[in-house]
This record gives C-alpha cells, structure tokens and sequence, in this order.
C-alpha cells in the first residue's frame, strides 16, 4: 500500500517487520544484522504489541547507500 511508495519516495530499500518476544533492551538506537550479512538495518520503530510486555513488533529497514 501506501508504505511502498513512501519507500520508493524516500529511496528506502529493503523494509521488514520483525516480531520477536518482549524485551526492555531493544530500542531505536540500536543497529540490527541479518544472519551472514554485513549491511545493517537501522529501527524504525519499535511497538510493544497492546502495551502486554509479551511481544515486540519492530519496523526496520536499509538506507539507500549515497552516491
């Protein structure tokens, strides 16, 4: 929907949804790597799924490397 083309407008690359269990330790700041790849993603935002303290859904994505 709409979020694709924000991407494409902001020359975002690769967004993705990671749903993990709840932990006070993950933040914005914080840098995420996929398995056996170099190229980090940075957190878009981080929702504690219905303020349950049992599950985090976190927006993260890649920048478009400047030219």
């Amino acid at each position: 929907g709409n979020e694709i083309f924000q991407a494409l407008e902001l020359k975002l690359r690769e967004p993705a949804t990671i749903t993990c269990r709840f932990s006070p330790l993950i933040h914005c700041r914080l840098i995420v790597y996929k398995e056996n790849d170099p190229a980090p993603y940075d957190i878009i935002s981080v929702d504690d799924v219905e303020n349950r303290h049992k599950w985090l859904e976190i927006k993260v994505q890649r920048k478009e490397a400047a030219r």
